[in-house]
């Protein structure tokens, strides 16, 4: 799987806080293939933080929305992984969301790269 992330500036658009922000990502399943994906921003863990709201196409190993995600692919299908974040409670202004995609067997990169809980 591997996904896009186009940039996008949300401090033009004039909207009454607080507010929910999506953002979409295509993910591209190979058939029995497993990659987990981790909210890896400072916020994560915070009531500001980004989550995995929604993903279609692949299955997801937990219920949604969650801060890290398990996803699969059984027939190598087209997917997408929904972000989400509710901007206006405290000082919440990271977009877009940090990820950091990895293979299960890639836990030794994890640490190194400090992890996420």
């Amino acid at each position: 799987m591997y996904s896009h992330r186009p940039g996008l500036d949300v401090r033009s658009h004039a909207v009454q806080e607080p507010y929910r922000l999506t953002y979409s990502v295509a993910a591209h399943g190979v058939a029995g293939q497993s990659r987990d994906i981790e909210i890896s921003d400072e916020y994560h863990d915070q009531a500001c933080g980004w989550q995995i709201a929604q993903v279609t196409g692949l299955d997801a190993d937990r219920p949604l929305p969650a801060h890290s995600v398990r996803l699969s692919s059984r027939d190598g299908a087209p997917g997408k992984v929904v972000f989400a974040i509710t901007f206006g409670q405290g000082n919440c202004t990271n977009y877009p969301p940090s990820y950091l995609e990895t293979t299960p067997d890639e836990a030794p990169l994890k640490a190194q790269l400090g992890g996420v809980p």
